[in-house]
C-alpha cells in the first residue's frame, strides 16, 4: 500500500470542489441538466430576469420571465418564480404550478430530466408526472478485476479466468481500453492483452474514477517537470499544467487543474479556459467565480448565465 501512495496523487472531486449552490442556484443540477438539454433553447438573464432564448430565432421563446430558469428538455423547464419551483412548457404555461420550495434531480446522470418534488416526480422528456418515482438500477460493476497472485506480483482476471498473468509490481487502475501498470517503481500502460501500449518510465499518474480501481479514458503521467496526457492509451498533449480531474464532457477539453487556489480547464490542443473559476461542476460544463454563473465552450470562452446582486 505504501508503494502505491508513494506512486500515485489521485485527487477527487468531491475532496478539491464540493458540491455547492450560489445564493440562488443548484449548480450540479444546471451541470447535469446542461449536458443532455435542448441546445436550441438557452437560458439567459436581462435586468435580473431569466428568459428563454431560441438560439436559431435570436429572440425570446415566450416574453414571461423567472427568477431561475433551468434547461429546456423535450416537454419542459425546470424555473423558479416568486421563491418557489415548478415546470414550464415551451409557450410558458405551467405544467407543474410554482408551489415547491424544493427540488431535487434524478440521482443517475442520464435522468437528470427528472425532477423529484415533495410528493411528486417530473419527467421533462415525456411531460409526464407521477407519484412513483422507479430509479433505473445502478450500472453493473466492471468485469476485470485486480489480483494478487501466489508470486506476489498483480494481473487481471475477467470474472475468474485469467486474463493478465501476475507479472507486475502493481496495477494502478483499469480503463475498458488499456490499464495503467507499475514496473521497477515507474508507471506506464498496456493494453487489455498485456501489450505495451506506453513504456513504464514515468513516475507520478493522475486520472479520476468511476468505480473502484475504474477510471474514464484520459490519464496524465508525469516525468520530470512535464506531463504527459494519454486517451484510450495514446499519446495526445504535454502540458506543464497537471490536471487534477478528467470526469470532463466538454468538447475538445481534456480536465480540470488548479491555479493559485483556483481552477481552469486545459484543452486537447493545450489551451486554457481564459478565465479561472471558483468552482467547475463535475461535467466541465458550468463555473462559478464570486457570484456569478457561468456556461463553459469548448473554445475556453465563457457565457454569463446568471449574477446574483
Amino acid at each position: 500500500m505504501k508503494k502505491r501512495i508513494s506512486l500515485i496523487i489521485l485527487l477527487s472531486m468531491v475532496t478539491l470542489m464540493k458540491a455547492q449552490w450560489n445564493s440562488q442556484i443548484n449548480v450540479e443540477a444546471l451541470d447535469a441538466q446542461f449536458l443532455l438539454a435542448d441546445k436550441g433553447i438557452l437560458p439567459i438573464q436581462q435586468e435580473g430576469e431569466m428568459y428563454f432564448l431560441d438560439v436559431n430565432k435570436n429572440k425570446k421563446l415566450f416574453p414571461k420571465g423567472f427568477d431561475i430558469a433551468y434547461p429546456f428538455f423535450k416537454s419542459g423547464a425546470l424555473v423558479k418564480l416568486d421563491g418557489k419551483y415548478g415546470i414550464i412548457d415551451r409557450y410558458g404555461k405551467f405544467l407543474i404550478q410554482p408551489t415547491y420550495k424544493t427540488f431535487e434531480l434524478a440521482p443517475f446522470p442520464e435522468e437528470c430530466h427528472i425532477v423529484i418534488f415533495e410528493d411528486l416526480a417530473f419527467d421533462l422528456k415525456t411531460g409526464t408526472a407521477s407519484n412513483n418515482y422507479l430509479k433505473n438500477e445502478e450500472p453493473s460493476l466492471p468485469k476485470l478485476q485486480i489480483f494478487k497472485g501466489e508470486n506476489g506480483k498483480y494481473g487481471i482476471k475477467n470474472k475468474e479466468k485469467v486474463q493478465i498473468a501476475p507479472a507486475y509490481d502493481d496495477i494502478i487502475a483499469i480503463n475498458p481500453k488499456f490499464i495503467l501498470v507499475v514496473e521497477k517503481e515507474k508507471i506506464g500502460i498496456i493494453d487489455l492483452l498485456g501489450n505495451v501500449l506506453v513504456d513504464p518510465i514515468f513516475e507520478k499518474a493522475y486520472y479520476s474514477e468511476k468505480y473502484p480501481h475504474y477510471i474514464y479514458p484520459i490519464t496524465a503521467l508525469k516525468k520530470g517537470r512535464q506531463w504527459h496526457y494519454f486517451e484510450d492509451g495514446k499519446k495526445i498533449q504535454e502540458s506543464r499544467f497537471a490536471c487534477i480531474r478528467f470526469d470532463i464532457s466538454l468538447p475538445n477539453a481534456m480536465g480540470v487543474f488548479r491555479k493559485k487556489k483556483r481552477f481552469k480547464l486545459l484543452f486537447k490542443n493545450g489551451a486554457t479556459s481564459r478565465k479561472s473559476y471558483d468552482f467547475i461542476a463535475k461535467n466541465g460544463l458550468v463555473a462559478q467565480r464570486k457570484n456569478k454563473i457561468y456556461l463553459l465552450k469548448s473554445n475556453g470562452e465563457e457565457h454569463l448565465y446568471h449574477h446574483s446582486y
